[in-house]
């Protein structure tokens, strides 16, 4: 059974949909069962089809669209909110998820105006197709208007979760899930759009999930910040550093899963004054409306709730501060600056520095440390969670062996931020080794860094590195 958190759900308009989801997913259920034992003449699937008619009409004229029903593995939705129901309703809908496999479909959805004649000849064609299943191997598509069920694509039964993958390979699906995810986000805020799709919150829930692993994987995708300059790409690189700071304060996944949902929407005021993704470069005057803009988003995605409030100023917070020479001390200096704030905001200038977006020279890892090291504005604190975050030669930094070996660090060693994991990619002979070699030099203490090799005589991808298996 599927368990959530009581505050997931912040929109009134999402709360609405979870009261009413366990209605619809039993209203469902009962008319597919009592078709699979009558005919659509009998009274019983009449019966059963009117009540499934009257629960989706008041569900349509309440939240003003039609339900959609999908399954995925033991997790169920209502129009993209997690189910909620007791125990019985979780079970009826484990068995209708069961039921519409047998057919290859995961997801069904209803229009707003449906009556009970549709959709009992809906359940009498989905019946046929599952008693056909084993001769028609074929996934059943309802013929009924206003009813569209859709087959689970065969590739993600295969991997479905994506537990059976090594940690490496989660971690760069999530990041390029995330990625797709933020970059249809900034185009919907782009269009005037200000639902945030419960996915995001999911995302975020999931990093902070594999980060629990201390593996060197995730933090490792920052090195893609020079790949991906726009504002989505940008928003979840400064989300992995963010995270990856603020778990030196707390392993407690509520907060840090807050810390990542904020960082997604750090240049939600971008794309909102610009109107369009894509279009890095603001006036300064439109630097300053990027602050209100991103205010409204904020408050526009997340509807007004404690938890949305609290976000909502942290990233105005950040944004602001990151523009204190254009509009002068956050909060007018009547607060000192929130910690957490100051982490947003200096992974943000992390990576504008390393994988700058208006045209300035890139700066190597290394030089962007010691420049927010050397920056009065950057919080002293918050300087040193970046260096216990990603060590004192960051992720991403081509370095020369004591052997002779070429290799890329990842991120700390498990011992500390003493010393760093890294990514051998060339041998003391000159050959390069496919896959790299993971080495964590404060474990395995033969090897050292001699020096640090300048990127103009790199002649490997760093990213690459970390793509490989």
């Amino acid at each position: 059974m599927s368990k959530e958190r009581p505050d997931v759900a912040e929109s009134p308009v999402h709360e609405r949909i979870r009261a009413r989801s366990g209605e619809i997913m039993m209203s469902v259920f009962r008319l597919t069962k009592t078709a699979m034992l009558h005919s659509i003449e009998n009274a019983a699937v009449r019966e059963a089809a009117s009540l499934c008619a009257n629960a989706l009409t008041a569900f349509a004229v309440d939240i003003g669209m039609g339900a959609t029903l999908s399954f995925l593995s033991d997790t169920f939705f209502v129009s993209g909110q997690l189910l909620r129901a007791p125990r019985a309703g979780y079970d009826s809908a484990a068995e209708l998820a069961r039921i519409l496999g047998t057919v290859q479909i995961s997801e069904i959805t209803f229009e707003a105006k449906l009556d009970a004649d549709a959709l009992a000849r809906f359940a009498a064609g989905l019946v046929l197709a599952i008693r056909e299943a084993e001769r028609r191997p074929v996934a059943f598509e309802s013929q009924v208007p206003g009813i569209e069920a859709r087959r689970i694509d065969t590739s993600l039964l295969e991997r479905r979760t994506g537990d059976d993958l090594d940690h490496g390979a989660q971690v760069l699906r999530l990041y390029a899930t995330a990625l797709i995810s933020l970059r249809q986000l900034y185009e919907e805020l782009a269009a005037g759009k200000t639902a945030l799709p419960q996915k995001m919150k999911r995302l975020a829930q999931r990093m902070v999930v594999l980060s629990d692993r201390d593996d060197p994987a995730m933090l490792g995708m920052t090195t893609m910040a020079k790949a991906h300059r726009d504002d989505a790409g940008r928003a979840l690189q400064t989300a992995i550093l963010s995270l990856a700071m603020g778990r030196q304060l707390t392993r407690d996944r509520v907060p840090l899963s807050q810390l990542v949902l904020a960082a997604f929407l750090i240049d939600s005021g971008h794309a909102r004054v610009k109107g369009r993704v894509g279009d890095r470069f603001l006036t300064e005057a439109e630097e300053g409306a990027s602050v209100s803009a991103t205010a409204f988003t904020c408050i526009a995605t997340g509807a007004i709730t404690p938890i949305s409030m609290k976000r909502t100023a942290l990233v105005v917070e950040a944004v602001w501060a990151e523009r204190a020479a254009l509009l002068g001390p956050a909060w007018n200096a009547q607060l000192p600056p929130s910690l957490v704030a100051s982490i947003l905001v200096t992974a943000h200038m992390f990576l504008e520095i390393v994988a700058p977006r208006d045209g300035k020279e890139a700066r190597s890892p290394a030089d962007a440390v010691q420049a927010l090291l050397e920056n009065a504005n950057v919080d002293r604190i918050v300087g040193r969670l970046l260096v216990r975050a990603i060590g004192l030669i960051p992720p991403g930094t081509v370095v020369a062996l004591n052997t002779g070996a070429w290799a890329v660090t990842s991120g700390p060693s498990s011992r500390g931020a003493h010393a760093c994991t890294v990514r051998v990619i060339v041998d003391p002979k000159g050959k390069e080794l496919h896959p790299p070699v993971t080495k964590d030099l404060g474990v395995d203490t033969s090897l050292r860094i001699d020096s640090i090799i300048e990127s103009g005589r790199v002649g490997f991808s760093t990213t690459g590195s970390f793509l490989s298996a």
